[in-house]
């Protein structure tokens, strides 16, 4: 499955949400827009659908490296970060609110 690929194109259709996200709210907004991203992975239309939990953890952690820049770190390094923060994400998420968190937010309009 072409990951990368599908990270594009999920990266081009919510740019400006994203970017409108962080800068209202500086790093605080990554914190919302960490969730968003896994929702719009998880409705993504197409080959989304028959892409593993990893692969689809790895297309979340591609498109969040688009958008996050730590100057400090080298790009696998900072994948590996926030490769770290996704898992840490969804299982809050599962845990505190089951697994139909990702249903609850994709029903939400936030231009996704």
């Amino acid at each position: 499955m072409d990951t990368d690929k599908i990270a594009k194109e999920i990266y081009t259709e919510i740019k400006e949400v994203v970017e409108a996200v962080s800068k209202a709210q500086g790093l605080k907004g990554f914190g919302l827009v960490i969730p968003l991203v896994l929702a719009r992975v998880e409705a993504a239309r197409g080959n989304v659908s028959a892409l593993t939990g990893e692969e689809k953890k790895d297309v979340a952690v591609k498109v969040l490296n688009k958008f996050i820049d730590l100057p400090v770190l080298p790009e696998f390094i900072e994948a590996k970060v926030i490769g770290m923060a996704v898992d840490w994400f969804v299982s809050f998420f599962n845990r505190n609110y089951g697994k139909g968190w990702l249903s609850y937010l994709q029903g939400i309009n936030l231009g996704l």
